[in-house]
């Protein structure tokens, strides 16, 4: 796989990982009760895949696309992306002290399980339905072909010890449940 292949297939993890949570909280709105299975894992999801490595990895090398000569919108356009990753980091790092201090099958676990499920259905924009892969794209357009190989090289590297395999056999698995529905 390339590192444009990579890119997309982490975000079509995510955006699967995000339909489930939304069927899960539809789900609980309904009186359903939790699956505790899903929640395991998404906790799990939330923290290493997405923050520990894809977040990490983004910003990264975003930080190290600011040390490259760039024009002032460039500048902004990576420091905006930045901050968004950082704000992103900070909620996922709350998602887990929520998770870690209240989990179990009760009121306050399930009232936080549907906030989480809507606040994600109200502010998550699925990049995959772009067929874009914004960061890996904007470096393709606007940088040259040594910079795009120091950025493949070291995307790469950050990918040597991820368990694709294992992340997206979980996601299949749990994903069979909510399409029977």
């Amino acid at each position: 796989m390339d590192a444009k292949d990579i890119f997309f297939a982490e975000q079509l993890y995510l955006d699967k990982v995000i339909n489930m949570l939304i069927k899960e909280g539809s789900n609980l709105k309904k009186g359903k009760g939790p699956n505790l299975s899903f929640w395991v894992f998404f906790e799990h999801f939330m923290i290493e895949f997405v923050d520990k490595h894809h977040m990490e990895k983004e910003q990264h090398i975003l930080k190290m696309l600011l040390k490259k000569k760039l024009k002032e919108n460039q500048i902004k356009y990576i420091e905006g992306m930045i901050c968004e990753h950082e704000m992103s980091r900070l909620f996922i790092g709350r998602l887990g002290e929520i998770f870690n201090n209240n989990f179990g099958n009760n009121n306050k676990t399930i009232e936080g399980m549907k906030r989480t499920a809507v606040f994600f259905k109200k502010k998550y924009k699925d990049p995959s339905k772009a067929k874009k892969v914004k960061l890996y794209d904007y470096i393709q357009e606007y940088f040259d072909d040594k910079d795009r190989i120091e950025f493949r090289d070291m995307f790469l590297k950050y990918n040597e010890q991820m368990d694709y395999m294992g992340y997206a056999k979980t996601i299949l698995k749990l994903e069979k449940n909510y399409s029977k529905e």
